[in-house]
Parts: structure tokens; sequence; C-alpha cells
């Protein structure tokens, strides 16, 4: 049997199981969309295949800039085996591979019959030195997990949590106090946005962590039984995670209420449920702490769009990661499709209803084609509805941005 790696879009290998965009030019090398390498041996590593090439049909050994051995996001990858997608969900063949060189260095194999090896450990994060951008840093002081939940880290699963050893130090986007934990936004170093494990928002226990501003520690305390405290350490950098022109034109249609004379704003009553809804800022109605907004709250403008990002970050920007074409979308081009997500929800790809903006994600070569675009856009508008003129401006604007250079 043969084994091979297929992308599906255009994509990179890289060393580490990060972002690409944030490795450096030797930490990565472009794999062309539908473009089949042989294989050798790989396994699933959270989000992440970890490979290692096969040989061409001269018996030569592939490497792809100078290497063997690469990490490749698994959504934008299918593994094949004489031809035909391999369905991981099914039981593991049980071919066995005892050793098989995983070192990110080119070495020679000899042949080996590919099948999926156990998941590994988490990959201890690479060292490096912070330079953080908001000029906040999570430092940790005893070994310990980053977590997805504040579950204790041995009851969760290898995906749902990773190492991090006493003296790491992580530049920080924004925190907040949940009880006994940090909920952290890892920020930017000068390398670019930090990931580990491919993400950027976790858990950590608070005992083990410690917040420095500018190398000074934090007293941090949290609210009496238990509540947590919101944070937002400096304004985030939204660019950075979010594009800005998607958050720009949530915030131009959201509108930022209800305003009061010093710039700040107070929560209102939802248009449609009153109170039930309590809002706030730029539709706020539920801060990232998880607690619902209620009346008499009051934040500043700063807030109100670190809580927007923070909702787009997790309830719309997993999603959005999937579609097929994502990696291959400009800045305006995303944040045109956040706007649009924001407003219809984050599910919107290949579902009921949303056919023409599914074909605007699948169809790159007509990307630059304004007027279909914008016809494709306008479709979504609620006709007949008291929202139609609003909706109509909000997706011209979507259309206009998405065509943008």
């Amino acid at each position: 049997m043969a084994y091979s790696i297929r992308s599906m879009v255009d994509t990179w290998l890289k060393l580490r199981p990060v972002q690409g965009s944030s490795l450096q030019e030797n930490e990565r090398t472009f794999l062309k969309a539908r473009l089949a390498v042989p294989l050798a041996a790989y396994r699933l590593v959270g989000d992440h295949f970890l490979i290692t090439l096969g040989k061409d049909d001269r018996g030569n050994q592939l490497f792809m800039g100078g290497r063997n051995t690469w990490y490749a996001y698994a959504p934008s990858m299918e593994i094949l085996r004489d031809g035909q997608r391999v369905d991981l969900t099914a039981p593991v063949s049980p071919v066995p591979i005892s050793s098989v060189p995983v070192s990110p260095t080119p070495v020679i194999l000899s042949p080996i019959q590919p099948a999926p090896i156990q998941p590994a450990p988490p990959t201890p994060p690479i060292q490096e030195k912070v330079v953080p951008v908001t000029g906040y840093v999570l430092r940790i002081q005893s070994d310990t997990f980053l977590k997805t939940s504040i579950a204790q880290g041995s009851s969760l699963s290898e995906s749902d949590r990773a190492i991090v050893k006493a003296g790491r130090e992580f530049p920080l986007a924004a925190y907040q106090l949940e009880g006994n934990h940090l909920k952290v936004t890892l920020g930017q170093t000068a390398q670019g946005q930090v990931f580990v494990q491919g993400r950027n928002t976790w858990y950590v226990y608070q005992p083990a962590a410690v917040i420095l501003k500018d190398g000074n520690p934090l007293n941090l305390k949290s609210s009496s039984g238990g509540g947590s405290t919101s944070v937002a350490p400096a304004p985030l950098k939204p660019e950075n995670l979010i594009p800005q022109v998607g958050i720009d034109l949530i915030k131009e249609f959201e509108g930022y209420a209800e305003r009061l004379p010093d710039d700040r704003a107070r929560a209102y009553a939802d248009p449609i449920h009153g109170w039930n809804v309590p809002t706030i800022g730029y539709g706020t109605i539920q801060y990232p702490n998880g607690n619902s907004v209620a009346q008499g709250d009051i934040i500043t403008r700063k807030q109100a769009e670190a809580y927007l990002i923070a909702h787009v970050q997790e309830s719309t920007r997993p999603f959005l990661e999937r579609i097929p074409t994502w990696s291959r979308m400009n800045t305006n081009q995303k944040g045109a499709i956040y706007s649009f997500a924001y407003n219809l929800g984050a599910r919107f790809y290949g579902s009921s209803g949303f056919a023409s903006i599914t074909r605007v994600c699948d169809t790159p070569d007509r990307w630059d084609d304004f007027v279909w675009i914008r016809e494709q856009f306008v479709k979504y508008t609620n006709p007949g509805t008291s929202a139609e003129v609003g909706l109509r401006r909000r997706r011209e604007a979507e259309a206009l941005l998405f065509v943008r250079k």
C-alpha cells in the first residue's frame, strides 16, 4: 500500500504546529493546493499532522525545504492510501511502526509501511525571548498545565492541555481572573503571534502563574464569592488576531451604546427582548468571563472593543478558519467574512440557506468580480422587513471590503 498526503488548499509545511504566518521563512515551506506527496509515516498531534516524507517513483528520498519531517495543519490536508482518502475515524490498521525518526534535520529512512502512530505528548513550547507588545507578561511560577478549561489538568485529554515549565514567560494581549484561574490570550513577540499547540487562549491555575506589568508583578484578587474580575491589560491589538478592518466594520453597524457624556457606555435594554437581555457597548450581552451583562453596568470604549474581540475570537474565529479557502483570503476578505458571520452566524459555511456566500468562499477565481460578489452578499437582507435597508447597507459594505486590495 502506498500512502501520501494531499493539501486541499495552498498551505505551509512547518517546523512547529503553530500558525504559519508566525514562523520565519526557514521554518516553513510552501505546499501548493492539490499536491500529493508520498509518506513514510504520519501521526496526528492535536490539530496538526506530523509527517515524514517518503520516496519518489525512482526510490529517492524526498525532501522539501531541505527537510523530510514537517508539521501540516490537519483540516487543510487529507491522507491517501493507494489514492483513496483515509477515514481517520476508522480503526487503525495494525501495521506496526517501531521507530520512525521525527527530527527537524534531514534523515534518510529505510522503507517503512506507514500507519497512524499513537498521539505523542504535547510538544514542549519553544523557548524564546519575550518582547511583549503590550508590556504585560504571564510568568509561570511552577510546572503546570495550560488548559482549555478550569478543570483539573490531570482529568483533561492531551489535546486539551499543554505542560509548561517554571520560568516560562508569555506576552499577553489580554487576561481575566476567574476564581483561582487566569484566562489568558497570548500576545506577540518580535517574531509574531504566540501560540501553544495551535491555540492562543488558555486557562492557567493562578497560584502557579503571575502577571507582570512592565516587569512588576500585579496583585490580582478575585471578587468575593469566587466571582470573576474582567481585565483588559492594554488596548488589544485586534489586527494581530482578528483583522482590524473586520472589527471596525462590525463596530460601525452594531453601534456603540448607550454612550455617556464621558464616552463610557452603560447597559441598555435589548430593542426586542427588553431588560431580559441587557446589552452594552458593541452589542455585548455576555462578558468573556461568562457573566451576563446586568442593568447598571458601565464600561469604557476600550473595554467594549475588547469584549467584542473576545466574542469574535471565541465564537466566530474557530468556524471561519475551517473554510477550505480561508488561508488564501487576504485581510480585507477575512474582515468582510467576519462581519457577515458576526451578523448571521459563524456556522454559515455549507449550511442550508447560505449557498451563495458559500459559493463566494469556494470560488477564488471570481474574488475580483465586484458585480458578482455584491450580488451574492446582498441576497442576505431579510427583504420586506424593517431591517432590510440597514442590512443592505451592511452587505454592500462587506462586498466592497471583500474586493478591496
